[in-house]
This record gives structure tokens, sequence and C-alpha cells, in this order.
């Protein structure tokens, strides 16, 4: 995964107008001052892997108290 941009975000704000960022939070992504956001980019990776799970192969967990039907 590339490292964020400035540009980048600025976009998604663009593609997002309900949600007003100004550029001082958008920099805080692209280069923590505070360190309290540092893995920004460990997150999006995250959020990538978790994308590319097919959820309907992972079945539904069985309902408390039941327990769940062997697989076929």
């Amino acid at each position: 995964m590339r490292r964020v941009t400035m540009e980048t975000l600025r976009r998604m704000a663009e593609e997002l107008p309900g949600l007003p960022w100004p550029d001082a939070e958008l920099e805080g992504l692209v280069a923590p001052r505070f360190g309290v956001i540092t893995g920004f980019p460990e997150f999006l990776a995250e959020v990538e892997a978790l994308d590319r799970i097919d959820l309907g192969a992972a079945g539904l967990p069985a309902p408390p108290g039941r327990k769940p039907k062997p697989a076929r």
C-alpha cells in the first residue's frame, strides 16, 4: 500500500462533502505531530485485507446457547 498523501485525502474529502475536513486535520493524518494516529496507514491496510474476505464463506455464528451445525 502506498503512503497516504495530502492530495489523496483532499480528494476523499471532496467525495464526502457532508464531512468538512480542514487542511490542518488532513495534515495530521499525513504527518502526525502528536503520535495519536501514527497507525493510520496500518489501519488502512487492515481495512483493505478485510475487504478481500468473502464473508459469505465465513458463515454466521450460532445463536447463544445453541451448538453450531456441522459443516457439510
